[in-house]
């Protein structure tokens, strides 16, 4: 999910969609215990947000 989300979804489709994949590959990580993939999820969840314009006090949604 990751690489997906991370890497080629926002090449074709919206990068809401990719912030969404990669929340969901973040939550399946911590889940698993799989921490580095979790982490590398959410700090690209969060760049996608941030270069996507999204307000940082809307980012809890």
């Amino acid at each position: 999910m990751l690489r997906f989300g991370g890497w080629l979804q926002h090449h074709r489709e919206a990068v809401s969609q990719s912030a969404i994949t990669l929340k969901e590959a973040y939550l399946s990580g911590r889940e698993t215990g799989d921490i580095l993939g979790a982490s590398y999820s959410i700090i690209n969840h969060f760049h996608l947000k941030f270069l996507g314009g999204v307000r940082m006090d809307e980012w809890a949604s």
